[in-house]
C-alpha cells in the first residue's frame, strides 16, 4: 500500500468546510442523498480492500438513508470492501442517557445486525462499544493517554465478490 487514495463524499447538505476541501482538491464531493445513490455506481467506485465509512441518519423507515445502504446497496456490492459505521453500539442498545435524556431513538444498528446475522459476506472486526465494556483497561493502555477509550465504532468486512 502506498498509503495514497482518493477520499470521496456523499453528503446531500455539505458543511463548509467540505466543500473546501472538495475545491482545493482534497477529496471528491457528491452533493447527494445516498438514497439517490446506485449498486452500479458503488460497484464501479469501490475497489477491494476500500473502506466504506457510513455516518447516515441512523433512522430506518419509509425513504430513509438505512433503507437504502442496507437493503439496496451493501447486498450488491461485488467487491471485497471494509466498512465502518458511525454510531453503532452493538451488541449493546443505544446509551440510556441518548433515550431518556437527549430522546434519539435510532434503530440503524438493528437493521445492520440483521444484515450480519449469519451472513457468510460479513465479517465482525471490531466493536467499540463492545471492547469498551469487555476491554476497558487494555484500550485505555493502547491509547497511552492520548483520547478516551469510548465511541461507537463499529467495523466489518464485506465481501460481494460472489455477487458479480
Amino acid at each position: 500500500m502506498s498509503g495514497s487514495g482518493t477520499l470521496r463524499c456523499i453528503e446531500p447538505f455539505p458543511r463548509p468546510f467540505i466543500t473546501t476541501l472538495a475545491n482545493e482538491g482534497a477529496l471528491e464531493l457528491q452533493a447527494m442523498r445516498a438514497q439517490d445513490l446506485t449498486a452500479a455506481w458503488l460497484n464501479a467506485t469501490l475497489e477491494d480492500g476500500d473502506i466504506l465509512f457510513i455516518d447516515s441518519t441512523h433512522t430506518v423507515k419509509t425513504g430513509s438513508d438505512c433503507l437504502q445502504i442496507y437493503l439496496r446497496l451493501l447486498p450488491k456490492i461485488t467487491k471485497k470492501i471494509f466498512v465502518h459505521v458511525h454510531d453503532v453500539f452493538l451488541p449493546f442498545g443505544l446509551p440510556t442517557k441518548w433515550l431518556i435524556d437527549h430522546q434519539i431513538y435510532w434503530t440503524e444498528q438493528y437493521l445492520l445486525l440483521a444484515l450480519m446475522t449469519d451472513n457468510p459476506r460479513t465479517k465482525l472486526l471490531f466493536g467499540s462499544a463492545y471492547h469498551e465494556h469487555f476491554n476497558h483497561d487494555l484500550l485505555t493502555a493502547l491509547m497511552h493517554g492520548r483520547a478516551e477509550s469510548h465511541g461507537a465504532s463499529f467495523w466489518f468486512e464485506f465481501d460481494g465478490r460472489g455477487n458479480a
